[in-house]
């Protein structure tokens, strides 16, 4: 583990699955699309019927974060997302936003702030940009800036 954080970018999963799924090479809207597809087929896959088993190996595997990395990325890079792309992101943040899973974080309010700004991101469109900046801020850049701060380095 190295970027961990509460965005969809801030995490080492979803950072090996924008890379992986060479999205930078995208040209067009249906480029973007099917390369967030071929990169996560797993989770569209086995979201169509997915028992908490298959959600759980998703899970593991980084599959989810890698969905949700990926089909911020292409926002942020101005491309818009399939009605396909959508569903899948939406079950995947609806799932994150489980009591179970969002334990699981560090701080589960940050967490549970994060996806739900994505998720009305990936609905509507609208954003803070600043917001989502802090949210893909790495954890180990945070505990860098708190701990350099001036009132913690006396």
């Amino acid at each position: 583990m190295g970027a961990w954080g509460e965005g969809m970018q801030a995490n080492d999963n979803a950072l090996d699955w924008i890379f992986m799924s060479s999205l930078e090479n995208s040209k067009t809207d249906k480029d973007v699309n099917a390369a967030i597809r071929m990169a996560v087929n797993p989770v569209a896959t086995a979201m169509n019927g997915a028992g908490d088993a298959d959600m759980s190996e998703l899970i593991f595997y980084g599959y989810i974060d890698g969905l949700l990395g990926c089909a911020e990325w292409a926002l942020d890079h101005g491309f818009a997302l399939d009605d396909d792309v959508k569903y899948a992101v939406t079950k995947a943040v609806k799932g994150e936003l489980s009591k179970s899973r969002l334990q699981t974080w560090s701080d589960p309010d940050k967490r549970e702030d994060a996806l739900k700004r994505f998720l009305e991101r990936v609905q509507t469109g609208k954003f803070d940009q600043d917001k989502q900046k802090e949210d893909n801020k790495p954890l180990l850049q945070k505990a860098d800036e708190l701990y350099s701060s001036p009132e913690n380095t006396e």
